[in-house]
């Protein structure tokens, strides 16, 4: 096996592994890098080009025992490529701009039309050097009489023709690639005024109000194709001297449905909205989306956090929350994690099990979708106790007040509901409720202890930099200590 095919194979099959790193193993070399660019430069830079190494480069997770047959006889293939190879990697080279720039559609298009007169251009190069040495009194060849360099350049060019169009490239991806295809979900359908024709009439078109989901069962269908993040799932991380995992906890040690499928998948919720346009401008927040994303408990910590492992679920207007509601948005997330509690069959016929065990966000954001108050102006504005919004900002020690607990929220709930018109809007305004979560509505799962605080909104956006603040005020300014 060639270096060059062994490098394609870690390419094809294990560069998306999590914490994929090549070592590089020449000459003994212990050195280990994320990507083959790296390692190509660390080769021709230190190591002047070397290439006689004593063990092949490897990642430092390869095991050639978890190849498949697939992946055997990828092996075994003699160099050299195809039209369908052409495809593929043109293919995941558009997608893999499409997903991580902020290329433009007509941008993307004008790349890959200058892109197919390139290799027209060098592919009718090379044809013409291959034939000016061919015609020499050596070979006294014609190349152009034995072959149609017309066709040639043609068929170079063919997989450029199947993916020049967004249609053509969506339709590549979901055929080749294994996609999480999303799902368009019509929230409603209004009739709107356009502007005035010739004749002075009005024209009138429909507007659809949607949001875009992508099921939880396509996206853990493809995560548990990878058998890095299979391996992951199927290890229970435990700690037996400090709170590392959730598995640590009370909230899991106490769980009834975990009890019975400890090998269940852990979801985490987050829900965050950002601003795609100038946040500053008089059009600030027409265009501000809602966003839901998804990773599994079961990944260790020190991956969890990498971009890939944190999945996109939802999207949604920020102005289709307030007008249809949080609950209609949840809805089809709700409905999925029911169906995880009760089991899905995926791809290998397997039934998978999986439960809610977090909601994550700042603060805003999880609790609109808690159905708690948005403007922490309420008597109880904090959703882990009971203190009024006086002793907030002095209360340090939660036994100070009254935890929140389940039956109280209950009992709340019950109150609100049973409430109506100014009397609702007094109870809502005191407890600090709009209404009851459909989160409430998962098996063991409760928007009372499963909130858990955000590290980077609370305390990195939060506590530190008033600490720093008043600290640099205390030492710079009152006691002089140091000058600014």
């Amino acid at each position: 096996m060639t270096e060059k095919l062994l490098h394609s194979h870690l390419r094809d099959f294990h560069k998306n592994d999590c914490g994929f790193f090549i070592r590089c193993n020449i000459n003994e070399c212990p050195n280990t890098f994320p990507n083959f660019n790296a390692l190509y430069v660390h080769r021709h830079r230190k190591l002047n080009g070397a290439h006689n190494f004593s063990n092949p480069p490897l990642p430092n997770n390869y095991n050639a025992e978890i190849c498949d047959d697939r992946e055997t006889e990828l092996l075994n293939f003699p160099e050299g490529n195809n039209s369908d190879n052409s495809d593929s990697s043109l293919g995941l080279f558009i997608l893999n701009l499409r997903a991580n720039t902020n290329i433009s559609t007509k941008k993307l298009n004008e790349v890959i039309d200058q892109m197919k007169e390139f290799v027209e251009d060098a592919v009718q190069a090379a044809l013409n050097q291959i034939n000016n040495v061919l015609k020499t009194e050596k070979y006294q060849i014609d190349l152009p009489q034995i072959v149609n360099f017309d066709a040639i350049i043609e068929n170079s060019v063919a997989c450029f023709k199947e993916l020049n169009s967004t249609y053509k490239q969506d339709k590549h991806f979901l055929k080749n690639f294994n996609i999480a295809a999303p799902t368009t979900i019509d929230l409603s359908r209004d009739i709107i005024t356009d502007i005035r024709n010739e004749e002075g009439n009005m024209n009138y078109k429909i507007q659809d109000k949607i949001m875009i989901y992508i099921p939880l069962k396509n996206i853990v269908s493809n995560l548990l194709q990878n058998k890095s993040i299979r391996q992951m799932i199927n290890v229970k991380h435990t700690s037996n001297t400090i709170l590392k995992y959730f598995n640590d906890g009370l909230l899991y040690k106490n769980c009834n449905y975990f009890a019975e499928k400890p090998n269940a998948l852990q979801f985490i919720l987050y829900y965050d909205e950002l601003e795609v346009c100038n946040p500053l401008g008089s059009k600030a927040g027409i265009q501000k989306l809602g966003m839901f994303y998804m990773v599994l408990g079961n990944i260790p910590y020190k991956y969890r956090s990498c971009l890939k492992m944190i999945n996109l679920v939802a999207i949604v207007k920020s102005s289709h929350v307030k007008a249809f509601g949080m609950d209609k948005i949840l809805q089809p997330i709700i409905s999925d994690l029911k169906d995880f509690e009760n089991g899905v069959e995926l791809f290998t016929s397997e039934t998978v099990f999986g439960k809610l065990i977090a909601l994550t966000g700042d603060n805003i954001g999880v609790h609109s979708v808690a159905g708690l108050k948005e403007g922490f102006t309420t008597l109880h504005c904090c959703r882990y106790c009971m203190a009024i919004i006086d002793d907030v900002r002095q209360v340090s020690d939660e036994l100070a007040t009254k935890l929140r607990s389940v039956s109280v929220y209950e009992q709340q709930i019950q109150e609100l509901e049973s409430a109506f018109g100014t009397e609702r809007d007094e109870i809502s305004k005191s407890y600090g409720i709009n209404r009851q979560s459909l989160l409430c509505n998962l098996q063991q799962y409760h928007i009372i202890d499963g909130i858990p605080p955000d590290i980077m909104h609370d305390v990195l956006e939060g506590v530190f930099p008033l600490t720093i603040r008043l600290l640099l005020t205390k030492i710079c300014i009152d006691s002089k200590i140091l000058a600014l």
